[in-house]
């Protein structure tokens, strides 16, 4: 896909392994060979959302991130004639965010841009939740959260999912 392709063009269905109700994420926003963001719209239909908090608690935030970055590396896949398939979250550094909950009526953008592809299937993202402000598109989205997220992406994943009983 191209930088800055239109998010009509681009579906989470054909770059994510990942369906309701487990799929988080709302929308794709742009992916490419340097980066994904994706949209998410906090409302009190998100799961996770807490009515006592009137928000997502902070530490979703992770997920959040780790779509993005099976977001990106279906899209690779994809691009190489390959089919979709599961990764593996292996940890999280640094995780910091200036708040603890993302709060109702929220709309979200995350960010993972790969730092680290090795052969084995092993990789490191750079990852950020930035508050997207539709009433000023000219100024840089507040960040909310950062994370270098830790990835594992085996050829055969069936495999590890077998010796993992």
């Amino acid at each position: 896909m191209s930088r800055g392709q239109q998010q009509s063009q681009l579906r989470l269905e054909d770059l994510i392994p990942h369906r309701a109700p487990r799929l988080l994420l709302d929308d794709v926003m742009t992916v490419d060979d340097l980066a994904a963001t994706t949209v998410v719209n906090i409302t009190s239909a998100t799961r996770h959302f807490d009515s006592a908090l009137d928000g997502v608690p902070a530490w979703i935030g992770i997920e959040y991130m780790a779509q993005t970055v099976s977001l990106w590396s279906g899209n690779r896949l994809l691009q190489n004639g390959q089919p979709i398939r599961i990764g593996f979250l292996l940890g999280t550094r640094r995780y910091y965010c200036e708040q603890s909950v993302f709060t109702n009526g929220s709309t979200l953008m995350v960010t993972a841009t790969p730092r680290f592809l090795d052969g084995s299937g092993l990789s490191a993202f750079d990852c950020t939740i930035a508050l997207k402000s539709a009433s000023d598109v000219c100024s840089p989205a507040p960040i909310l959260a950062s994370a270098r997220i830790n990835a594992y992406e085996p050829e055969h994943p069936e495999l590890v999912l077998s010796q993992s009983h």
